[in-house]
């Protein structure tokens, strides 16, 4: 699956493009080339691309299906699976990010509903709070 997010610094979250300058991050230093192929970050942003695709994949089924409860949505235990590798290698902070990049990516007016439905599908894992 081709990426279809911008790409943000892995240390310090801000997007390439705002701090990349000769090939460092700008606000913490990080080598960027070097960084963008750590395989822990690969496999980050392929969680990442996949679960935009989830949310895209959710609204167009939830529109032709009467925006069902969450839980009788096909690509449920999906989104949980990617909400617990987000917390196994980064906790509830990286969980935040997945989110905020998700809320980004989508760009719509309702991205906060979407983000709010990822939020429910991600209840309870590692103490996560709806």
């Amino acid at each position: 699956m081709k990426s279809i997010k911008q790409e943000y610094c892995p240390n310090c979250d801000m997007h390439y493009n705002e701090v990349c300058v000769d090939g460092r991050c700008s606000i913490c230093d990080t080598d960027l080339p070097i960084a963008k192929t750590a395989p822990q970050l690969a496999q980050q942003n392929k969680e990442l691309d996949a679960l935009i695709y989830l949310v895209r994949e959710c609204r167009k089924w939830g529109k032709s299906h009467d925006f069902p409860a969450a839980r009788e949505y096909p690509h449920y235990s999906q989104l949980r699976t990617i909400g617990r590798f987000f917390f196994e290698i980064g906790g509830r902070q990286q969980m935040r990010r997945a989110l905020r990049v998700l809320s980004e990516e989508l760009g719509t007016a309702d991205a906060s509903n979407w983000g709010r439905f990822v939020e429910f599908a991600w209840d309870d894992i590692g103490g996560w709070k709806a």
